[in-house]
């Protein structure tokens, strides 16, 4: 379906992979395509995942891009080609990860939309489709945060008190609207503004070594071979203006909680790791926008920038639960957090 325009197109940077929801986020919001130079949309109506893996190389490995959207899943749990298990489906969208990771790209996992019933498969009801689609997506969620890949969580902010996807964001039950393709952007735009408003983000420029094909920076120490250990090709001394977090605000206030808490991070040797390798030699501010690319979430406030992955997806951690910025948070949220025990595991 594609070859024509994987013939043509050059530079791609993203490539957002699915099926006729990836597809119809091209038709409905063209403007998303057209204003994030290197953006393609390779979704086809209809697919399982088995049919998106065989043409995972033609369509995305042979694009060269830098990441790859996968949204998947839905028409399996639909049966839009018989029978497959959650495990199967699950598996299938593992070898496209493993797949992007081998040729050097960097997967991003989307979770499967709210829907309470497909219409075009009288076989699932709609205890089916809600068992179905909450289970497959924890398996995903635990999957990228494992493998420190972004997770794209559309559908805790899309589904509404019946499971279902909600009205406003629907073109029917299934597939999103223009609005329902806006809204992780728009709740991941009201975070970064927030922080900038009280004073915990300010704007300055990022300075180090840059590796130009994978467009990051890299500090000496993180080269191998004084390469990006990344493509190792050559890095360059450069300058970019950048956004940053003030971490060094908070300095004081975690040395005091850390000693008046000290079984809050364990074990000890890694609250001593913590305490005297980062925090009291002196907290560093961390960059959390780009602005020599267009690709990513726009920063609402300076079209110039676009926020930086990290802080993307940190927010997951509280939006996956429910949390609304303006304090109209879900019920799980309510229930859930904070957290009384966080796993995190060392690089």
């Amino acid at each position: 379906m594609f070859e024509k325009e994987n013939a043509i197109d050059k530079n791609v940077k993203v490539v957002f992979y699915g099926n006729s929801i990836t597809w119809n986020w091209r038709r409905f919001y063209p403007e998303f395509f057209k204003d994030n130079e290197g953006y393609v949309c390779r979704g086809i109506s209809g697919q399982v995942t088995a049919q998106m893996l065989a043409r995972f190389r033609s369509d995305v490995i042979n694009l060269h891009p830098k990441y790859v959207v996968i949204l998947a899943g839905t028409n399996d749990i639909a049966m839009n080609q018989g029978y497959v298990s959650i495990d199967h489906i699950f598996e299938n969208i593992v070898s496209m990860c493993e797949l992007a990771k081998a040729n050097g790209i960097k997967p991003v996992l989307c979770s499967v939309l709210p829907a309470d019933r497909y219409s075009w498969s009288w076989e699932i009801d709609k205890e089916r489709a809600v068992k179905s689609i909450r289970e497959l997506n924890n398996k995903l969620r635990e999957y990228a945060t494992e493998n420190k890949f972004p997770y794209a969580d559309y559908f805790s902010e899309m589904v509404d008190d019946k499971h279902a996807l909600k009205k406003e964001y629907q073109q029917d039950a299934v597939h999103p609207n223009k609005e329902g393709y806006l809204v992780m952007e728009k709740v991941i735009q009201k975070i970064f503004k927030k922080l900038y408003d009280q004073g915990d983000i300010y704007k300055s420029e990022y300075e180090g070594l840059y590796c130009t094909p994978c467009e990051s920076f890299w500090t000496e120490s993180q080269l191998v071979d004084g390469k990006c250990p990344d493509c190792g090709r050559e890095v360059i001394d450069s300058k970019e203006e950048a956004y940053f977090l003030r971490l060094s605000k908070y300095q004081d206030k975690l040395v005091e909680y850390f000693e008046q808490n000290p079984d809050f991070i364990q074990p000890v040797s890694r609250k001593n790791e913590m305490l005297n390798n980062f925090i009291k030699p002196g907290l560093q501010d961390l960059c959390v926008s780009r602005s020599s690319f267009k690709w990513g979430v726009p920063v609402s406030f300076d079209d110039k920038h676009v926020i930086y992955v990290w802080i993307d997806a940190l927010s997951n951690y509280i939006t996956f639960p429910g949390f609304d910025i303006d304090g109209n948070h879900g019920e799980l949220y309510n229930k859930y957090w904070p957290a009384n025990v966080h796993l995190i595991g060392k690089d």
